[in-house]
């Protein structure tokens, strides 16, 4: 995984305002406001079918934590610029504030975007906007969950291979001596338009990596045909848990199970690490940068991300008891 652009979000917001009908600028109403959308199967399956944030410019006009919602235009009624604003979902903590929320282009949906201009300084000038855990508005939930989010990059090109890629939502944990991330699909435009998803242990944080792949478009997958980091797909990460030394991680995109460079789900866990069982995980998604940087202006659209737990899951962990499959064999997840 490289370092990257960040823009996070916040989970628990008791002080947001129901925002009732969104812009007129919207293209379409596929999930009226105040309506939730329906769980993906693998999420239900997995009894994840609460549905704790969902960030939805392009369908119901409204960036959801629960209920409670704000309308997704114009930004600043979530997007925190200065870093430091608890009362706004999203944050930009580093970086130039080149995100927001406008028309795609190319498929005409209201969506969430974070810019690189090429003219940025590669590894100092990071367009990053993420979660800040510790605000009042601390976008977390436990390490059971399923996240999906739709989006794409508009643009790719050959010559700095998996430099200066471009990064999709991702799972992240706080206040843990050891965290384990989680790729929703990473995009790399620089490597003629590449992609993969994976999990890896960091420990400490800032230290090495110990990873696995769920799917890579190089190699062993079940991606949809035609698949391109420039077209809109949906890309889903299941994370189930029994709470104590298991986490079994599996990648869909366009709702397709993943089997491929880790022959389907895996345990990520390791006894040789401090515990983290109970942390709580947060979103992290921007564009990548790295001691080169992307070559060419690039932007990431995001029309919507959703976030599903259990129940107890806006406070709460959400661990199984029963695992159902056999890791690397296929679909393996704990209920």
């Amino acid at each position: 995984m490289i370092k990257k652009l960040f823009l996070t979000a916040a989970l628990l917001m008791p002080g947001l305002a129901y925002a009732g009908t969104p812009s007129a600028t919207l293209p379409g109403q596929i999930v009226p406001a105040g309506q939730d959308p329906t769980p993906p199967p693998q999420a239900a399956a997995a009894g994840f079918t609460t549905l704790l944030a969902n960030f939805d410019p392009a369908n119901s006009g409204q960036m959801c934590v629960g209920k409670n919602c704000v309308a997704a235009s114009p930004a600043s009624n979530w997007l925190d610029c200065s870093g430091g604003d608890a009362s706004k979902i999203f944050h930009v903590y580093t970086g130039p504030c080149n995100a927001g929320v406008a028309v795609d282009p190319v498929t005409g949906k209201l969506s969430l975007f974070v810019k690189w201009l090429s003219s940025y300084t590669p590894g100092t000038a990071a367009n990053a906007i993420a979660t800040i855990s510790g605000s009042i508005l601390s976008m977390t939930w436990p390490q059971g969950g399923y996240t999906d989010a739709s989006y794409r990059i508009d643009n790719s090109w050959s010559g700095n291979t998996f430099g200066g890629g471009a990064e999709a939502p991702y799972w992240w944990q706080t206040n843990t001596p050891c965290v384990i991330d989680f790729q929703l699909g990473e995009l790399y435009p620089g490597a003629n338009g590449v992609g993969s998803a994976d999990s890896g242990e960091w420990c400490p944080p800032g230290g090495g990596r110990d990873g696995q792949y769920t799917w890579q478009s190089y190699a062993g997958n079940s991606l949809p045909a035609g698949w391109a980091p420039t077209a809109l797909h949906t890309y889903g990460s299941l994370r189930t848990t029994n709470g104590s030394n298991s986490y079994m991680e599996c990648s869909y995109v366009d709702d397709i199970f993943q089997v491929g460079a880790a022959g389907g789900c895996f345990n990520n866990y390791s006894s040789t690490n401090p515990v983290i069982h109970g942390a709580r995980s947060f979103m992290i998604l921007g564009i990548a940068e790295d001691t080169t940087g992307p070559s060419h202006d690039l932007t990431l659209w995001i029309p919507w991300i959703r976030v599903w737990s259990c129940a107890t899951g806006a406070s709460g962990e959400c661990n199984g008891t029963t695992l159902t499959g056999t890791p690397g064999r296929g679909l393996a997840f704990w209920h």
